[in-house]
């Protein structure tokens, strides 16, 4: 999986966002958040295959209790809200230095 660097060296210095579950790529990390809600929504957690109803607070759960980068990345790009700043910086470091490690049963 190429990270934000590479690939911003790959395409003439422009960044692109890769999806971190199929590839997609976007230039922004709204278009990011917005493909993942559309094409990777479901209930059950691509780490670790735990079904929820509110996949979302899965995420924050085990992004605030546990410290774990794979759900702290899909808080971000899952939650419906507007990341501040800081929050951008976060999911642009995580894209580039997690790799998920994908539960296939």
């Amino acid at each position: 999986m190429y990270g934000v660097s590479l690939l911003q060296s790959l395409l003439g210095g422009r960044i692109m966002y890769k999806c971190p579950l199929c590839g997609f790529r976007s230039d922004t990390i709204r278009v990011l958040k917005k493909h993942m809600g559309q094409y990777h929504f479901d209930d059950e957690c691509p780490v670790c295959r735990r079904r929820s109803r509110n996949i979302t607070g899965h995420f924050y759960i085990y992004m605030t209790t546990h410290k774990d980068p794979e759900h702290t990345l899909l808080f971000y790009l899952y939650s419906r809200r507007r990341l501040d700043d800081n929050e951008k910086e976060e999911v642009k470091r995580l894209l580039e230095t997690v790799k998920l490690e994908l539960r296939i049963l």
